[in-house]
């Protein structure tokens, strides 16, 4: 009994220490990619900033992305290249910076 121990608990800290996170990341990963939508900003995993602009879901394989580098610019790739959704800015934030803005053009 005791020498079974032992290789249940090192397969129970391998899995809540090393498994659990990795597949946890990757099911956030995935729900990320699938709330892609066209006009979202991306970083890609080359360092370049884009716009998505169309996006072609084949029923074998990852989604195949068109981005936007800069106008006349797009290039295709797939979804596997998106390292991160670039966050919008809401109204609040804006509407902050605005008056950050303009309070100190008022102190010049």
């Amino acid at each position: 009994m005791e020498s079974l121990l032992l290789p249940i608990a090192l397969a129970g800290a391998f899995y809540f220490i090393l498994l659990r996170p990795m597949l946890n990341q990757q099911k956030k990963r995935k729900e990320t990619l699938s709330s892609l939508k066209i006009g979202d900003e991306v970083l890609t995993n080359a360092g370049f900033f884009a716009v998505v602009t169309d996006i072609d879901t084949p029923s074998d394989g990852p989604m195949r992305l068109h981005l936007e580098l800069t106008e006349d610019v797009v290039v295709e790739a797939t979804s596997d290249s998106v390292s991160s959704i670039i966050a919008e800015k809401n109204e609040e934030q804006e509407e902050q910076e605005e008056q950050e803005e303009q309070e100190e053009q008022e102190e010049q």
